[in-house]
């Protein structure tokens, strides 16, 4: 994809042009799928991809479900057959209910004990990890989220014990 010259997509641009506009990569994370279109602009703190869609800001896989799959329909989740966050592929995703994508999460060992979404992205044994390696040294918290794909927010919260409490 050729880099673009502009900082934003123009005024009444369609999803699929703000889509192209900002770009992705392609990364292999599941080989039998095919390669995931990585997000490559701006994220926030849950690890989806963002993009403004002309209405305001949106994660990128939604926008790309309603760009080139169709309209979200009401109540459900877009989730990812790849299970990145990152990916804005139409074949990787698919619309799901609420207790769908709990199953879908079940199925592919992702919910764990009292699984709420995000925090089951790590076990029990990486919190400990996350705890006995954590110093305290400036940008820490920053490479334990990126070296256990979860958010900086997520890890400060382990360390300071304010998440995942250890059992007694």
């Amino acid at each position: 994809m050729a880099k673009s010259t502009h900082a934003y997509a123009v005024r009444g641009a369609t999803l699929d042009e703000r889509l192209r506009h900002a770009g992705w990569t392609e990364v292999v994370r599941v080989p039998a799928l095919g390669p995931c279109w990585e997000w490559s602009r701006g994220t926030g703190s849950s690890g989806y991809g963002k993009l403004y869609d002309g209405h305001g800001t949106a994660s990128a896989h939604r926008v790309a479900y309603r760009a080139w799959i169709g309209p979200i329909p009401d109540g459900l989740h877009v989730c990812h057959h790849c299970d990145n966050h990152l990916c804005i592929r139409p074949a990787h995703l698919f619309a799901a209910t609420p207790r769908g994508n709990h199953q879908d999460k079940a199925a592919k060992g992702r919910a764990g004990r009292g699984d709420t979404g995000w925090q089951a992205k790590i076990t029990d044994a990486q919190v400990q990890q996350m705890r006995d390696r954590y110093t305290g040294v400036r940008g820490e918290q920053a490479a334990l989220a990126a070296e256990f794909g979860v958010s900086p927010d997520l890890v400060s919260l382990i360390v300071r014990g304010l998440h995942r409490k250890t059992p007694d």
